[in-house]
């Protein structure tokens, strides 16, 4: 195994848990009903058109 100092940990530490925290607000987004999760428009661009369901901005 690498030798890893406590530092190394730490950021590892850090990156995960941001990793994870990302991943589990996406899963409780999508778990809403929210067609994109990362759209400011809350589905009400202006790109949406009636033949294209998807937001504009949100592909």
């Amino acid at each position: 195994m690498a030798d890893f100092s406590l530092a190394d940990w730490i950021v590892i530490g850090i990156l995960l848990v941001m990793a994870g925290g990302a991943i589990a607000h996406l899963v409780k987004v999508k778990k809403s009903g929210a067609k994109c999760a990362g759209c400011s428009a809350g589905e009400n661009c202006p790109g949406k058109k009636a033949s294209n369901k998807k937001c504009g901005k949100c592909m």
